[in-house]
């Protein structure tokens, strides 16, 4: 199940009817969550070797919106949006530490890789020819479940951020 702009906007009602058990300040702690996305204001274009063919697209570093490291696994969906353009989630690839890639709709199945709230993610967008130089705007959607409540569809974090970002010559 992928997260949507409506899904978040659903959430968001939910805790102001107080149909949740966390809706005191859901607004504020959405807000302090998708402060801390996006860190750097770089994009970068790189291509990737598979091995049997190159893979070229841009990249960008994504940090945990939770304020403890979690597992991989429990990242529920990343959206990218740029320049307008939604992303494919067929087209996104996670980029762990130790140089480790995983498509983003595998990334749930990864239990024993966590995601620390200091290293950040590399999300890489597989886009033929990359980003031309220059200034973009980014938008970038992430529903991350909660590890005490991973029974629980409607615990999580999530977060939604627009930045103006640029890409190096």
């Amino acid at each position: 199940m992928l997260a949507t702009k409506e899904q978040l906007q659903k959430w968001i009602d939910a805790g102001k009817k107080k149909m949740r058990a966390d809706s005191t300040g859901i607004e504020a702690t959405l807000h302090r969550n998708s402060e801390v996305l996006l860190r750097d204001n770089e994009i970068k274009n790189m291509s990737i070797d598979l091995g049997h063919r190159i893979v070229e697209g841009f990249s960008f570093k994504l940090y945990q919106p939770c304020y403890k490291s979690a597992p991989v696994g429990l990242i529920h969906d990343i959206g990218v949006i740029i320049d307008g353009e939604v992303v494919s989630r067929d087209g996104i690839q996670l980029i762990l530490k130790g140089g480790q890639r995983v498509m983003l709709y595998d990334a749930k199945t990864i239990q024993d890789i966590w995601w620390n709230i200091v290293e950040p993610i590399t999300v890489f967008v597989h886009k033929k020819g990359g980003l031309k130089p220059g200034k973009h705007e980014l938008e970038v959607i992430i529903a991350e479940q909660i590890a005490e409540y991973y029974e629980q569809p409607l615990n999580m974090i999530m977060g939604d951020i627009e930045a103006t970002m640029l890409v190096a010559k």
